[in-house]
């Protein structure tokens, strides 16, 4: 049930194109009566940027299905994960193993037996390759079932195999949860500052490693191993250990690598556990390990367009960072000729342009090519919703201000930018949780104003202020976006030297 208004909307907002066209392809085939009404809606909500019941009341308001247009919601969510379901089915090995046991369990409950086997054994030899320990569990419950109703010859050898199996199948799972359970109770407890704020915390810690590292792992299953190397990188991490981060972080890539299947049906975590070796190298500042795990990370072929679709926008990004990081302008240039021929076919969502169009656009402020990150910025501010991540849009009003500053932008011009940022920031503040986000927006907008109308002879003064606000802010401020960026600018102006030396500066 929808317990939502926005649910519906919020759903088809996710989808992929593939997944939509699937969706409306499907419903067109049903021939249903029904389906040209929940058709409209879906196209109406596709179409829109942020929900607006009242637009789709007015829209509709000479058909009769709007008169009951919560139980049209309901079918149409109803309908679309119907036809997710059916769609993953067709690419995805595990969805395609609970279908088989699904249709064991309907021809056992039918007294077709021997066919429930047929197919349950189907399934045990898909989920024994896919090493799915939850998968093999459920057939053996079925299969137990079925070994009790027939009672065929030497059944009791049967069932006592059955239940050896279940106890080594519990096993597994009971140690993989285990590992899994250690990291997510060890993860609640620093998720705020992600650090061991304690020197007896610490030690702890690393007693808690060496017996961990100690452990044999030759006789681990598979996922047993998989949690282990994610509990390690997690500690080591915990801990300021990059070294053995990285170490770990390989272990688990290896693990990814060796088993290929497995990796692609789960493609979004062998990225994730990409990203995070290649995130590993860039924190210890070894950049010259980076851009090849990129490029191998760019050579995967994911088996659907939406993983293909993340799998640019991630590539495209940590390809751009490695580039400013290291100073090669030419390198990021061409890069973005390469994104802009490609931005429209992979373009999944509005979140992840956003992203995509955020990052190149800090490219650009941080190589000083003012007019090129203007470029940018417009799209971000003029052309995209303004409910779609915030961060980025006070990010990309913040940019604007400065880049029309640097180009010699009139006054008149500036205290524009500056009033209508400043009225973003408050429209949108009680849509924020945190009041320190709230509180720097607006308080760099103050700053900003009186730098930019402070007289010559006064700017390094204000600059210099500007640099202490920045650096005195606390941390879970100055994640905000647009803390590092801007005080990365005013130290260019104090010093007098370009964006891009200082950031080679602090990285070599």
């Amino acid at each position: 049930m929808i317990t939502g208004r926005d649910e519906l909307f919020s759903l088809i907002q996710s989808m992929s194109k593939s997944e939509k066209r699937y969706f409306k392809m499907e419903a067109k085939r049903s021939g249903e009566k029904r389906s040209s009404n929940y058709l409209k809606l879906f196209d109406a909500l596709n179409d829109m940027d942020e929900y607006d019941e009242a637009h789709l009341r007015h829209k509709f308001r000479k058909e009769k299905f709007i008169d009951h247009l919560p139980s049209e919601k309901r079918y149409l969510y109803q309908a679309i994960l119907k036809s997710l379901r059916h769609y993953r089915s067709e690419k995805s090995a595990n969805a395609q193993i609970k279908e088989m046991i699904l249709d064991a369990g309907y021809l056992r409950e039918r007294g077709l037996y021997s066919q429930a086997l047929k197919m349950l054994k189907k399934a045990r030899k898909q989920a024994d390759h896919y090493q799915d320990a939850l998968a093999l569990l459920e057939i053996n419950l079925i299969e137990r079932v079925i070994t009790l109703h027939l009672k065929e010859k030497r059944y009791d050898e049967q069932l006592g195999a059955l239940k050896e199996e279940k106890q080594g199948l519990i096993d597994q799972l009971r140690e993989e949860f285990h590992y899994l359970d250690s990291m997510d109770d060890s993860m609640i407890k620093v998720i705020q500052t992600f650090k061991v704020k304690d020197t007896a915390s610490k030690e702890l810690l690393k007693l808690k490693v060496q017996e961990l590292e100690q452990r044999d792992t030759s006789s681990m299953s598979s996922y047993t191993l998989y949690y282990y190397y994610s509990l390690l990188i997690f500690y080591h991490e915990l801990l300021g250990q990059a070294k053995k981060t990285i170490g770990y972080c390989h272990l688990l890539v290896e693990w990814w690598d060796e088993r290929p299947q497995i990796k692609e049906e789960n493609f979004t975590s062998y990225r994730i556990a990409m990203s995070n070796l290649i995130n590993s190298y860039y924190s210890n500042k070894q950049f010259n390990e980076v851009l090849p795990l990129i490029e191998k990370l760019e050579r995967e072929e994911p088996k659907n367009f939406h993983e293909q679709s993340i799998l640019f926008q991630k590539v495209s990004i940590t390809k751009l960072l490695y580039y400013m990081n290291v100073g090669d302008i030419e390198g990021g240039q061409q890069l973005i000729e390469h994104i802009q021929a490609e931005m429209d076919k992979y373009q999944s969502n509005k979140s992840s342009s956003l992203s995509l169009m955020g990052n190149i656009a800090i490219y650009y402020f941080s190589t000083e090519q003012y007019h090129h990150c203007l470029t940018w910025l417009s799209k971000i501010i003029n052309e995209t919703p303004k409910v779609y991540r915030h961060d980025i849009q006070f990010l990309s009003r913040l940019l604007n201000i400065i880049c029309h500053f640097e180009i010699g932008s009139d006054s008149e011009i500036l205290e524009s930018l500056l009033r209508a940022t400043y009225r973003f920031s408050s429209q949108e503040t009680s849509k924020r949780k945190k009041k320190s986000e709230r509180g720097f927006e607006l308080e760099i907008v103050s700053r900003m104003k009186k730098l930019l109308n402070s007289p010559d002879y006064e700017r390094k003064k204000v600059l210099e202020e500007l640099q202490s606000y920045l650096k005195e802010i606390t941390p879970g401020t100055k994640a905000i976006p647009g803390a590092d960026e801007l005080l990365l600018w005013v130290n260019s102006k104090i010093t007098n030297r370009p964006l891009i030396e200082l950031i080679r500066d602090e990285n070599y």
